[in-house]
């Protein structure tokens, strides 16, 4: 049994107290005593209070053993100990903006894990390992070198947030439609020159960024996607878009800025949650009219386009600020004048 005194020193939250009853244990032979009491490896805690306090990564407050959330972002780490695995109960896990080339395998032990962020580090694959991770929800792997979208994610059944943008995608595997509760998938800035269908069958859907692509084409089947809120199609190579885009029920966000559109479905009009839509820097020369019926509407932004005027009962929507640059047509200029929505700036 641990003398009082000494395991006080091991509670407390202070980094001077902690590391005296750590040398106290080592130095009287206690380390049975401190795993029997801790239920934890005297070495490895050892190990990890070490790891930790090097990158400055525990505040002391919690107990190592209880930590819920753990950030190691921008550590310039290539590989995490062993120890890691004593964190039982973390939930969340930030390794971020580091040199990871290789999934860490200590990572794979931490069986409660509802977050793991890995965005910005060298990462080319996940091991089919990551199954174990089954309570995980939320997976960023943004900002690596991904050529190929890592299939051992279709393992993670209760995966409802995947972040792969800016990595080399080309295409999505047809097997994804196994991730039943994604809710949102980001993957702006791949090299997709086809609209990734797999998506289609990912009935709960409610975001999905697609920008920073190489498409030309949206396919009708999009009206699939009933819960869907938020579609970013910016800087893509969009010409036109099908009237079945106007079909989205619950589509409060479209980003379609950037692209190489001329017009737009009448149907658009038919997306009365719709809060914001960017038009900008594409090629309209005028707007359905059909779209003031978008009651919700909030922000418009319609700058760098062709524009010489906006259907008139765009003036009556009056709860919503129509952006359309500092430079507009002259005639759109002249036509606007008197409209109290008109902003002559881009945000």
């Amino acid at each position: 049994m641990l003398d009082p005194n000494l395991q006080a020193l091991l509670d407390s939250k202070d980094e001077a107290n902690l590391s005296l009853g750590l040398a106290l244990v080592a130095s009287q032979g206690l380390q049975m005593a401190f795993e029997q009491h801790y239920g934890v490896p005297f070495q490895e805690f050892s190990q990890l209070t070490d790891f930790l306090k090097q990158h400055n990564a525990w505040d002391y407050a919690t107990p190592v053993q209880y930590l819920v959330k753990l950030s190691l972002t921008q550590k310039n780490l290539r590989d995490l100990p062993a120890e890691i695995a004593l964190l039982a109960n973390l939930h969340q896990l930030r390794l971020d903006a580091n040199q990871f080339s290789h999934f860490p395998e200590s990572v794979l032990r931490l069986s409660n894990l509802r977050e793991l962020f890995l965005f910005d580090n060298h990462l080319s694959e996940i091991p089919e390992g990551i199954q174990a991770l089954e309570k995980l929800h939320l997976l960023s792997l943004s900002k690596n070198k991904f050529f190929l979208f890592p299939e051992s994610l279709l393992a993670l059944p209760n995966l409802r947030e995947l972040y792969l943008a800016h990595n080399r995608l080309t295409t999505l595997p047809i097997e994804i439609d196994r991730l039943q509760d994604l809710q949102m998938i980001s993957l702006a800035g791949n090299h997709l020159t086809q609209f990734p269908a797999a998506l289609l069958a990912l009935p709960r859907l409610q975001y999905l960024g697609l920008g920073s692509n190489w498409l030309d084409n949206i396919p009708d089947a999009i009206a699939q996607w009933q819960a869907l809120e938020e579609l970013s199609l910016a800087n893509n190579r969009l010409t036109q878009l099908p009237e079945s885009l106007g079909y989205l029920p619950t589509l409060k966000e479209l980003d379609l800025s950037n692209n190489l559109l001329t017009r737009l479905p009448e149907s658009l009009g038919s997306l009365v949650n719709l809060q914001r839509l960017d038009l900008s820097h594409n090629q309209l020369t005028h707007l359905p009219e059909s779209m003031a019926a978008c009651d919700d509407l909030a922000y418009l932004y319609v700058h760098h386009n062709p524009l010489e005027s906006l259907p008139l009962s765009f003036k009556n929507l009056e709860t919503c600020a129509i952006f359309i640059g500092e430079n507009p047509t002259d005639t759109l200029r002249h036509y606007v004048k008197d409209w109290n929505n008109i902003l002559f700036k881009t945000h």
